[in-house]
């Protein structure tokens, strides 16, 4: 994975850079300096993958290297990854992300130091602001087409959130594996790997036809992306990907896994805990019939790839990030 993570250090030193600007402009504000604070360590510590992948789009299809806009850009997305994490976490009331205490819980824990009343409440009503913030921080590194992009792409997330949201609630047997897919697309693959996709061909003033083209490849890997995502969330290493694992089955998650595995055994989230769950999808095989699923999703984004009226640099830079995110260990 590390040529797609290729750019951390440079994204990672423009935040350095911009976030505490950012605190000074607002010091006279009675919260800056606490939730600046905390916001930096988040939001330097990711792979930076979205921001890597929109730089080296752009490298690929302009033939130049990166310049100040692509890099505020690719910072600007991390950001509003960041964000997302946020109120996700809140959403899901996971205590763990990028091996690091989420800020809901920084925050309740404050409360609890304070010794507030509703420490809870507390916690998710800041980190929801620090959501907010962060969010609006990163919109004023873009502009001209790009606003238009990422609104459109963002609108969809978090549409696809809220259909993740729902599902969680549904009984297994009203949910389709259709619907999960959309979520998967909605949610995931419009911002992970469409975005970026898009992004770069715009700020290399490539065609509408491709831009449009790059966008439903990116739906096609951004389902392999999620699907993997979901693996290593009940099978991976905790202290590798730095966040709670079997956390989507505590939480009723509709994942392509449960889907399977509700299809065997009708009514076992409500029945099992985690590991007895895990030693049922082994014993059911229900790895196998996702790979499957998986990998007829490669067999459309080749196809997918090869259509490209790209370079043939272009396209094997896409191939060989299908290569890293099914094989992905964290």
């Amino acid at each position: 994975m590390q040529y797609f993570i290729s750019y951390k250090k440079e994204i990672s030193n423009f935040l350095i850079n911009f976030l505490p600007s950012k605190q000074q402009e607002l010091n006279d504000s009675y919260f800056s300096k606490d939730i600046f604070e905390r916001l930096m360590p988040l939001a330097i510590s990711g792979k930076m993958l979205r921001g890597s992948l929109l730089i080296n789009t752009y490298q690929k299809l302009s033939g130049e290297k990166y310049n100040q806009e692509v890099l505020q850009v690719a910072a600007a997305l991390e950001l509003i990854g960041t964000s997302l994490l946020i109120h996700d976490d809140v959403i899901d009331q996971d205590n763990l992300r990028r091996g690091q205490e989420t800020l809901h819980s920084q925050y309740q824990q404050l409360a609890q130091q304070k010794k507030y009343q509703q420490s809870q409440r507390f916690g998710e009503s800041f980190a929801i602001c620090a959501g907010d913030l962060i969010f609006f921080l990163a919109y004023e590194l873009l502009s001209g087409k790009l606003l238009k992009l990422f609104s459109q792409q963002l609108s969809r997330t978090i549409l696809g959130e809220m259909h993740d949201v729902e599902l969680a609630l549904m009984s297994g047997g009203d949910v389709t594996k259709d619907s999960i897919l959309q979520m998967y697309m909605d949610k995931t693959a419009s911002y992970t790997v469409s975005l970026p996709l898009m992004a770069g061909a715009v700020l290399a003033e490539q065609s509408e036809e491709l831009v449009v083209q790059l966008n439903e490849l990116g739906k096609t890997l951004g389902l392999i992306f999620q699907i993997k995502d979901d693996e290593l969330g009940l099978f991976g290493d905790e202290q590798k990907t730095g966040k709670p694992v079997g956390a989507d089955v505590r939480e009723g998650k509709k994942t392509l896994y449960y889907y399977y595995l509700d299809q065997e055994i009708q009514n076992v989230f409500e029945e099992n805990g985690v590991e007895e769950i895990l030693i049922l999808m082994k014993k059911h095989q229900i790895e196998k019939l996702v790979n499957s699923d998986l990998k007829e999703l490669e067999i459309k984004v080749r196809q997918q790839i090869e259509k490209l009226s790209v370079s043939a640099e272009m396209k094997e830079m896409i191939n060989q990030f299908l290569d890293k995110i099914t094989n992905r260990m964290r």
